[in-house]
């Protein structure tokens, strides 16, 4: 069984509790995994999966990232997902007259569809969209979806309208990278998130996930104070309780700036 458009899933360190992967196998979707050599026969075991090998191991999941539009683009793809592997349950926010917005559990074949078919995608023809996090998603727009948010983890991107790759030096924030790259200064780039559906994952809002080793050095610090370099205006660090450095877009600066470069606001 396939989605509309193709599954990846980048991985390391989780071939025993890839939780995507697994889910992608109870539902019968069709998806590649993404792997360092070294572990793509333990990713292999038991599962149903393609597997796409990076070249080099190490590099951090930047360079995987990149990688994959790499791929998704020499493959012709009109659009492809993206998704981490550590996504555990998915819902869909109903508004109901007596009780307000409440969450609809579904399953991951149901979200992709459900996004997939939606009529914002051909709409907007956005560079990248992708849904909310669980834990914010009771907050929906009432369109259901919101231009220029920024989706993460799990995305639909269209290599076409992507100007701007990855960023494969950076271990961490590359998403966040790879979004203002390619929005800030593309007055004709959009991003859309899908404000009425949304995902949760078992290390959400912790250090303990796949990136825990880089939060122990400066690899943190570099990619933050980059980003605050590139985008002085739009992009702000700071350091969490956690003493891990993290860019923080400043979404009012962000916004005023796409009305400008689209004609809706003057200086």
């Amino acid at each position: 069984m396939k989605t509309m458009y193709p599954i990846f899933i980048p991985s390391k360190g989780r071939a025993s509790n890839c939780l995507t992967a697994d889910q992608c196998d109870e539902l019968g979707l069709k998806y590649t995994l993404v792997v360092e050599k070294e572990e793509a026969e333990a990713y292999a075991i038991n599962r149903d999966a393609t597997m796409l090998i990076l070249p080099e191991s190490n590099l951090g999941l930047g360079y995987a990232r990149q990688f994959i539009l790499d791929e998704a683009r020499s493959r012709g793809y009109e659009r492809y997902w993206m998704i981490d592997d550590d996504t555990q349950s998915w819902a869909i926010a109903s508004d109901d007259e007596r009780f307000g917005s409440h969450l609809i559990p579904c399953d991951l074949k149901c979200a992709l569809e459900y996004m997939e078919s939606h009529h914002s995608l051909e709409e907007v023809k956005p560079f990248i969209a992708g849904p909310k996090y669980l834990i914010w998603v009771r907050g929906k727009s009432k369109r259901g979806f919101t231009i220029d948010g920024m989706p993460s983890n799990v995305v639909l991107i269209d290599p076409s309208r992507v100007s701007t790759g990855y960023r494969p030096h950076f271990v961490l924030r590359q998403d966040i990278a790879f979004f203002m790259d390619n929005l800030i200064g593309q007055p004709h780039e959009f991003a859309l998130r899908f404000d009425d559906i949304g995902f949760r994952t078992p290390t959400m809002g912790s250090l303990v996930g796949g990136n825990a080793q880089y939060y122990l050095d400066d690899r943190a610090k570099e990619p933050c104070l980059e980003l605050a370099k590139d985008y002085p205006l739009q992009i702000s660090s700071y350091r969490s309780k956690n003493g891990d450095y993290r860019p923080k877009p400043d979404w009012h600066m962000i916004r005023k700036l796409r009305k400008i470069q689209r004609g809706e606001l003057k200086l």
